[in-house]
Formats: structure tokens, C-alpha cells, sequence
């Protein structure tokens, strides 16, 4: 068991854009989106704000979010994930 969480970025459509690039502010490796799809990112501690930043070659489509999530407690069940419709 681990106080980590991991973030799905879900791209529906990109619409009439070629790519997005995703990034965070944690370092992880910057993704490309070039289809719809779910990119993931993490694992993060527990608590740890995140700020991820979504770069189209249209600026402005660019898009800036923020995220925080609190692992739940030892034997406690997260059955109801935390579902971010959109950016």
C-alpha cells in the first residue's frame, strides 16, 4: 500500500490541432498527444499540488490546471475516484 496517486489526462478529441504537449511542474517526462487517448502521469505523494500544462501549437488552446489529492487512510476504500470531466 502507498501514498501515491497517479493522474489521467483524457483527451477526447484534439479537434482540428495536430498535438498537445503535456507537462508537469514534478518533472516527469513531457507526453505528446497526436490522438485521443488517456495519458497518465505520476505516481505523486500524497498531498503534493500539481500543475499540469497543456501546449498546442494554437496558444490559445493552451490550458493550465492544478490538482491535489489526499491518498485515502490505511483500509479505507476509494470506490468513487475523482473524475476531472475537463481542463
Amino acid at each position: 500500500e502507498t501514498n501515491e496517486f497517479n493522474v489521467d489526462i483524457n483527451f477526447k478529441h484534439l479537434g482540428t490541432l495536430d498535438s498537445y504537449v503535456v507537462t508537469d511542474d514534478q518533472g516527469s517526462e513531457a507526453q505528446t498527444a497526436t490522438e485521443a487517448g488517456v495519458y497518465t502521469f505520476g505516481p505523486y505523494e500524497s498531498l503534493t499540488e500539481v500543475t499540469f500544462n497543456l501546449v498546442a501549437e494554437d496558444e490559445n488552446c493552451n490550458a493550465t490546471q492544478s490538482i491535489t489529492y489526499r491518498c485515502p487512510n490505511a483500509g479505507d476504500n476509494c470506490e468513487n475516484p475523482l473524475i476531472v470531466d475537463s481542463l
